[in-house]
């Protein structure tokens, strides 16, 4: 992550190497040790940075202050036009695409759950404890037959607005009622949004290096401007490594509201609160649990191109490798 204003990204000998305000070298990798570059505002990079990323299969993403993508550097996605058809495919298939959505959903709700237990676990808040029950009766309905895909969608929002007053409740530092906001004028809202954010860019990482194509999903409509395969796999993740996060971070006091600055019509988040938001989020990726689909431990980052890979080899091969998503929280 490249988020000082001043700095440089560099290229040292096939390495890529960050240069301080002074000119002085302050870190070099190779790329075989980075699964993506992060380029905050006020970040300079040298043109040969943008030719060796693509060489070696380097994702470059640009942010702005607010933490939104500005834009991708990735190497060329048309390698993949058979699992790209497959992806199509199954996206057209009423029955197939239904299916596979179900699931998406049952995961998201699943994580929730998960999430507000772990949250609750020494609060033992009444509330969340009876939003916990009744998101678990949601989880059981995803399982029926839905009419179409706006109806499951309508069915993941009213659970996950069970899940939003449940979550707002367990964070120290959100007094009252919780909406969503984008963009945020709350500091609870800026740092989910700043969580999603960076979520986005990893899965969008881990969709490519599986060889799908991010803009096919089934919950999510492709769309012109949008990447439904990667909102898709981002649904199980949120609760670990965006919403239920900030609210831990804000607990434990590596967040703080202090971080935050209004401005007119939103709020800022300042470098401190960007840095604590990053450690954090880079604490939680490197987590390991039990893998759904290995068997094994790993991290949640690996769990991620896990879960993307899994995706490729049911859209492959569907009678043989049943896609399910990894539900398994922590």
């Amino acid at each position: 992550y490249l988020q000082e204003p001043g700095r440089r990204l560099s290229l040292a000998n096939q390495s890529f190497s960050r240069i301080g305000d002074g000119g002085n070298e302050l870190l070099r990798l190779s790329h075989g040790r980075i699964d993506r570059i992060e380029i905050g505002p006020g970040v300079e990079v040298a043109p040969e940075v943008l030719r060796h990323a693509l060489t070696t299969g380097t994702a470059l993403d640009f942010a702005d202050g607010h933490g939104q993508t500005l834009g991708s550097l990735s190497p060329p996605t048309g390698t993949q036009s058979a699992l790209h058809l497959a992806q199509a495919e199954a996206a057209l298939d009423p029955d197939r695409r239904m299916a596979l959505a179900r699931r998406i959903v049952d995961a998201r709700i699943a994580k929730q759950v998960a999430r507000l237990r772990v949250l609750n676990r020494k609060r033992k808040d009444s509330e969340v404890i009876a939003a916990i029950a009744n998101l678990v009766r949601s989880r059981r309905k995803t399982t029926k037959q839905f009419d179409d895909i706006a109806s499951l969608l309508g069915h993941e929002g009213a659970a996950t607005r069970i899940y939003w007053r449940a979550l707002a409740r367990l964070c120290d530092a959100h007094k009252g009622r919780f909406t969503r906001q984008r963009p945020a004028r709350e500091p609870l809202n800026a740092a989910i949004n700043y969580l999603t954010a960076l979520l986005e860019r990893d899965v969008r990482a881990a969709v490519l290096r599986a060889g799908l194509h991010p803009g096919f999903g089934v919950l999510h409509t492709a769309s012109d401007r949008g990447e439904a395969c990667v909102w898709d796999l981002m649904e199980g993740f949120r609760a670990v490594l965006s919403e239920g996060l900030a609210v831990s971070l804000f607990n434990r006091g590596r967040l703080k509201s202090e971080m935050f600055d209004p401005t007119d019509g939103g709020i800022r988040i300042q470098a401190e609160g960007r840095r604590a938001l990053i450690l954090g989020y880079e604490a939680a990726l490197a987590r390991p649990a039990k893998s759904g689909h290995t068997g094994k431990r790993h991290s949640q980052r690996r769990r991620i191109l896990e879960e993307a890979r899994a995706l490729a080899r049911y859209l492959r091969t569907p009678d043989s490798h049943p896609f399910r998503p990894d539900i398994q929280d922590f």
